[in-house]
This record gives structure tokens, sequence and C-alpha cells, in this order.
């Protein structure tokens, strides 16, 4: 890889004019605010060839006019306008009027570059180090640069200009002229202690398993003169999005410190030093990383705890709008013209070595042509140690790295964009995991990346970065829990409390969770009160709740106790039926913040309006002769509401027939749902063996089947919606039972997530439609005539005299009802 020379269009310039002009320039790190040892390396001569032209496009670097008042620092922010140039590095003066004084400079996003100053705030010089040239985003800061009006300056504007400004691209052609140059100035005016800026967080789209920066800049179009000495905040993301970095960006100069774990920031000025920030100049950047189960949607990002203060430490808060983002995360597959990179999840034990692929993902064979690249991949270096790393053949390049710094880049071989087949491999890295590393889960991330064409054309928002992790040794959550919204019976016109409680083992020890309540529109939610494992419940007005423990340690609950209470308002004019209340968006973590959701049950609950509920029955017997007695109470189970079921019926049969099970429609509360087509699998235990399906008579259509794999389609008569009445049969199921087949009960079931029904215009109704099993129970002689097509909530109890109940659980279950409504058994001894 060749290194960048700013701005030269000959070997004789590159050896004379830059070498003269930065013999002795000092260059300070990007961001800092004290000079360091030079980071630029100009000493390679390129060889521009004959047949290689300069970079096509143009650019304006405009310096903003902003306001500020004597004794008050300014920032501004120089922004990339009308940008189609590619560029590589530049060098060049910035000149403010006497008597404004320089005092730093903070590089910016535009350009994959750092950037460094003379000392004096009156050279600058900014290159990516590789060679890499980038066309900036519209509106992408260039550099923010600081200034002090001294406090005896007189009201007046003063210029910021421009000056020998030269600009290269990635082969060292001089593109300077491509750049229009524009000035700025200060305008010195008294504060009348009047006018309001805003914070704002960026509003950002990403994908299952990305990471994705979140901008917090300054909106102040208005140029007042807001001089900020310090301030602090909070920055939260709605779980289950996960902090997990940020950068400061330069606005007020100081560097932000932080509480990661409460990701809370403060920064002050020294000496009582107020900075006015200027149109979209950065606060900070924060990184998120989205986690791979996370649900398509959108999540706020917000402040809180907000205190803003000037000079004199006085209260400056009510002249801040704090303007809330958001990450709306789209489908997890990438879209056309996008490709994903990913990071490998592995395991390891202590004192092992393992290796970390990155490799590409293109399933929809989007061919994304990529031209070089840039990024970091970090993890936790006290405990997981980089060792090497190994280029794969995905973008065919002399890839190098920054090892001490994690960083990597390419630039293809030929120069030109190669499109990288799906499941390639970008880079191998291999780390190795010491003797003592705790048992853990390890991220494994891409931060700070930047992928280009052939151009220099940013194409970093074609490309979803993936994390992966690394866990070592063993890392399971025991204990388990269940939180429980019950089913209640609601009255018109009243309100109607849902008390959530515990279940389950309870041994789960939980430090904190978040998650949303659900309701139907027709029941509208009130309020919501308790203290969960003994903390404060906190929501908001879209019922997102959260709690924590205030020492961070994990709590256990027991069977039974409450966690709290949900109130809503029951109309007087609602229709009967049921009304369901459920659980959203889940995340509980344990004390060290892992994520331990998946070890909570979370059960749905409902309002049942006129309708009745499955309850749970308990019959006790007691005779005299020690009989075993048992009940089973059967009550029919609705159809969701404004939907119908379809129900495989039950039979029993006995070794060496052939049966056969209806599946009906079961609509009970004449929703009369209209159905255009559908789909499905159908599933069976082992034991008998599916043999063909008919139909559909409901649906007046042939069934289209594959009998292999036991899949099913239709489309209506007509393409029409048909809505089929309670009891028509939408298909015939025929099994053949094994002469030696074993006794007992093989259910018949919908393969999960199979069954697809649409209305006539193709809109998805499968939410709708509730597919439920159905059973062969292979008997030595058929005893019992069984009613099909109904679901049913089954409770068996049974009791010995003289004893306490054997069994007074509930359970409920899919179940055929038989024609006689109790069966008892009884063994004298």
């Amino acid at each position: 890889m060749k290194k960048l020379l700013s701005a030269v269009t000959s070997a004789v310039m590159a050896g004379s004019a830059i070498t003269s002009a930065f013999a002795s320039l000092p260059v300070s790190a990007a961001g800092s605010l004290s000079v360091s040892q030079p980071n630029f390396s100009m000493g390679e001569v390129l060889d521009v060839s004959a047949n290689k032209t300069a970079s096509d496009g143009s650019v304006e670097w405009l310096i903003p006019t902003v306001t500020a008042a004597p004794g008050q620092t300014v920032t501004l922010p120089v922004v990339a306008k009308n940008s189609s140039l590619a560029v590589a590095g530049a060098q060049f003066n910035v000149d403010a009027a006497s008597p404004i004084k320089y005092k730093s400079v903070t590089g910016g996003d535009a350009y994959t570059s750092s950037i460094g100053d003379n000392g004096k705030g009156t050279k600058f010089l900014f290159d990516d180090n590789k060679g890499i040239e980038k066309v900036a985003a519209e509106g992408a800061t260039v550099f923010t640069i600081a200034y002090t009006i001294p406090a005896d300056c007189k009201e007046g504007t003063y210029d910021v200009k421009w000056a020998n400004a030269s600009v290269s691209d990635t082969d060292g052609y001089d593109i300077t002229s491509k750049v229009k140059f524009t000035d700025g100035a200060i305008k010195v005016v008294k504060d009348n202690g009047e006018g309001k800026i805003d914070w704002v967080l960026d509003k950002v789209t990403g994908y299952p398993g990305e990471t994705v920066t979140v901008k917090a800049y300054v909106n102040n179009k208005d140029n007042v003169a807001v001089a900020v000495a310090g301030a602090q905040y909070k920055i939260d993301a709605e779980s289950p999005i996960k902090y997990k970095s940020f950068k400061s960006g330069g606005a007020y100069v100081t560097d932000i410190g932080n509480n990661e774990s409460k990701t809370s920031f403060l920064f002050h000025q020294t000496a009582g030093l107020g900075v006015v920030a200027a149109n979209n100049a950065t606060i900070m950047t924060l990184t998120y990383t989205i986690p791979e189960d996370c649900k398509p949607g959108e999540y706020p990002v917000t402040w809180s705890k907000k205190f803003v203060s000037d000079t004199d430490g006085f209260d400056l808060t009510s002249r801040v709008n704090f303007v809330d983002g958001m990450i709306t995360v789209k489908n997890g597959e990438p879209e056309d013209g996008q490709v994903a990179w990913i990071l490998d999840n592995v395991k390891a034990n202590p004192g092992e070595q393992v290796k970390v692929k990155a490799v590409v993902s293109d399933t929809k064979s989007s061919a994304l042509a990529v031209a070089g690249a840039q990024f970091k991949v970090k993890t936790d270096s006290d405990n997981i140690k980089y060792n090497s790393f190994t280029a794969g053949t995905a973008y065919p390049s002399d890839m190098s790295a920054n090892e001490t710094k994690s960083s990597f880049m390419f630039r293809t071989n030929s120069g030109k964009a190669v499109s990288a087949a799906n499941g390639s491999t970008i880079l191998t890295i291999t780390y190795d995991i010491p003797a003592n590393c705790p048992a853990g889960v390890y991220p494994v991330s891409w931060a700070d990346g930047f992928v280009s064409d052939t151009d220099g054309y940013d194409l970093t928002k074609n490309v979803i970065f993936k994390d992966g992790s690394i866990t070592v040794g063993d890392v399971n959550t025991d204990g388990s829990v269940k939180w429980v919204i019950p089913n209640v019976v609601g009255e018109k016109g009243k309100e109607v409390t849902l008390q959530v409680k515990v279940d389950g083992k309870g041994d789960l020890p939980v430090a904190g969770a978040q998650f949303e309540i659900t309701n139907e529109a027709a029941t509208p939610f009130k309020s919501a009160d308790g203290k969960p494992y003994g903390e404060t419940l906190r929501s908001n007005d879209k019922q997102k709740f959260e709690f924590f423990t205030g020492s961070g340690n994990g709590k256990t609950a027991k069977a039974g106790d409450n966690l709290f209470a949900l109130t809503f308002t029951v109309p007087e004019d609602i229709a009967d039926g049921v009304y369901p209340v459920k659980w959203a968006k889940q995340f509980v973590s344990d004390k060290d913040g892992f994520d331990i959701t998946k070890n909570v049950e979370f059960k749905d609950g409902a309002i049942y309006i006129n309708t009745p509920i499955p309850v749970e029955t308990t019959t006790t017997t007691t005779t005299t002769t020690n009989p075993t007695v048992t009940t089973t109470t059967t009550t029919v189970v609705p159809a969701p509401k404004g939907g119908i079921a379809w129900q495989i019926g039950s039979t029993q049969a006995e070794r060496g027939q052939t049966v056969t099970l209806d599946i009906t429609v079961v609509d009970t509360e004449n929703s009369k749902l209209a159905i255009g087509g559908a789909q499905f699998v159908i599933e069976n235990d082992n034991g008998v063996n599916y043999s063909t399906i008919k139909g559909s008579d409901a649906y007046k259509s042939e069934l289209s089947t594959n009998d292999a794999i036991k899949k099913s389609l239709f489309k209506s008569e007509n393409g029409k919606g048909i809505a089929a009445s309670n009891g028509n049969v939408v298909a015939t199921l025929t099994f053949k039972v094994p002469t030696d087949c074993a006794l007992g009960k093989y259910y018949v079931n919908f393969a999960d997530g199979t069954l697809k029904v649409f209305d006539e215009d193709g809109f998805d109704l499968s939410k709708l439609v509730e597919g439920r099993k159905g059973y062969i129970e292979v008997v030595d002689h058929i005893t019992t005539t069984l009613a099909p097509n109904q679901s049913t909530s089954t409770t068996t109890s049974t009791t010995k005299a003289g004893t306490e109940p054997v069994s007074t659980k509930s359970t409920e279950s899919t179940a055929p009802i038989s024609t006689e409504s109790t069966k008892s058994t009884s063994s004298v001894s």
C-alpha cells in the first residue's frame, strides 16, 4: 500500500514543497488539546503513472458564521457541502482575525482521517495514514476548530479564512481546484441572556446483530450565544439495545467523562470558561449494539437527569432543549444492495487458543462491489489476548493491521471493486485465552468501520456489521421463574385489575428487568402499581416498565409473590369476548448485566367479557373403602377474538385400522372470517403413519399436496374470500395404525410456524386462525365415542380416602370431549 502524499502532482513537489512546508511541524493527535510528536508519514513518494487520472467530483468546505460574546470560547464545525469528491488528505491554513485566539482542533467524521496542527493554530494537516479516500456524507464534519474571544474584545465581525490549501486523492493527485473553500466569521456581541439551543440525538437505522452510532449534536440555527461551562446527563437506549462505547465530539472542547455502567456523562471547563457551540457541532457519538434476537421496531434513545451550567456554575438547563433520538431496527435480513460482515460466535476454555472469522453474508446476491475498507475489531483485552490475523480471500488485498490498536485496513490489489462471494472470509483473528480467564461471554465487536468503492464513495451503510463473541468456560445461568398475567372477568362500565404474580420454582436471581405490557384498544390501560422483587416499578405513558435492585445484586421471588397490578377500563359498550393482555419486548438481567430472559417464562393473560374462562377445578371425593377416583372437567376454549380455529379431530383406533381425522372450523363467536388461501404442514407422533389429506369443502377448493413432507396448500374457489361456518370441514387426514403399534395417544398437529392463512388480497391472517391439535388413541377395543373439533381445558384430581388429594393442580390441554362428562374408576382393597 502506497501512502498518501498530500497535494502532490509530481515526485518533485512531494520532495520539496510538502517537505519544506511541514519540516518542523509538530502534529497533535485528533481530538487532543496538547501538541505531540508528528504522527503523519510523508516520506514515501508515489509512483503516479500516466494512465491514472485524478478523482472526479467536487465538494464545498464551509466555515460557519457564529455569534459569541467577549470572554467566551466558540467552536466552529467545518462541514462538507454538495459532496461528490473522494478525498484522502489535505493541508491548509485557517486564520482568524485579531484579537481572536486559536484554542484547539478536533477531527471530524467526513473523512477517514486524523488531524493535527502546528501548535499555533495556523497550519493544519489531515490524512488517513493509509491512503484510503472517501466521499464525505452531506453535512459531515471535516473538523471542529475552537477560538477564544478576549474579554476586552470589541463588538464586531471577525473573519475566519482559509489560506494555502492543498487537497489530494488516494494517488496523490492535486484536487484542490475541485474544492470550494468558503470562509466564515465570528460575530462578537454582548450576551443578553436570551435564546435557546437544542441538544439533539440522532435517529438511525440498524439490524439485529449490528453496531450503530448515535450522534449527539447542537442545533443552533439562530446563532444564539449560549456559553456552556459544564454539564451532566444520562443517555439511555430502550432495552434490549445495549450501550457499547462513546467518543467526545469537540463541540465543547473538553473531553467528556462517564460512568459507563450507568450511562451517565459529564464535562466541565477550567477556570470558568464558557463555550458557545455552533450549529451542527458534535457533542459526542455513542455506539450501541443491537442483539441478534432483537425484534424489529423503534427503540428510543433518551436524555434524562440533565443539568447544564454557565461560567459561574449557575443553572443554564432552561436554555437547552433536549431532543430524544431513535434506533429503528429493521428485519435482520439484508435488503437488496446490502451485505453483512459477520464475526463468529465461538467457544473456548481457559488456556486455549481460538480463531474468530469475519465472513461475508450475501444471501440476496447483492454483489456489493468493495474496493477498500478500514475498521477495528475489539474485545476485552484484559482477558482475551490478541495473537495474530490472517487475511481472507473475500477481497484479495495486502491487508495490514495496527495490532496494538486492533485496527485493520485493506485496498484491493487491483484497486478495483470486488464483489465477495457469500460465505467468503474477510479475515481470521487468533486470540489467546489466559489460563486464569474467568468464565463468561466476551463480545468481539466491530468499531469505526468505513467501506468504500473504487471512487471512494462511502458504502458503509450498505454493510451490516454483526458482532460476535468468545464464550469462555461454562456460563449457563441456573434457575427459572414464571411471571404470570392472570385471566380475569371484566364487567362493562367498570375498571378491572389484573394482579401479576410469580409462579414456578422462583430460584432465579433477578437484578433488573425492562418490558412492555400490551392490550386491546377496546380496554384502555389506566395504571400499574407494585414493587416487583421489593423494588420500585418505573413506567412511562406508553406502558413501558422497568425495575432494578438498588444494590445491583440479584433477588429471588417465590411462587405466589405479587409483581405488580395492572388496571384497565372496561367501557359500557364493549363487545363480549376475550381481550388479551400480553408481555412484549422483555429483557431480564442478572447482577453482572447478563441476559437471563430465556430463564423467565412469561404467561399472557386476558380480560373476559361475558365469556367463560378456562377455570381450575379441584374435586375431592371421600369414601369408606379407600377407592381411587379420577374426575375430568372440560370447558370449551373460544377461538381468538375476531378469528377462528382449525381443530384437528381426535378418535380411538385399534391396531391395524385406517382412521380419518377431520380438520374442522371452530367459529363459536360467529366471526365469519373470509379466507382466500392457506398452507400448512402436518406433523404427528411416531407410531402412527400419515397417509393422505383431502379437501377443502369449507373453502370450496381442492388441496395441492406433497404427502412426502405432509405439506398442503389451497386457494379458495375463484380466489375470493370465503367465510366457512362453524363445523365445516377444512380437510380430512388419513392415518394407518400399524399392527404392532403400542397402546397410547399419538398427537397430530400443525407443525410450528407453518400455518399461514391469507385473505383474497394476499394479506396475512395467520394471527386470526389458531391451529389446534388432535390425537389418535390406540386401544385394544374402542369403547368411547369422541366428539372432535373442540378445544378444551381439562382439570383432573385424584383422591384416596383418608388422605389429602394426590393432585389438586389444574393443567390446560387440548382434548376431545367425551360423551360422558365425568369418568370414574374405583379400586377396592
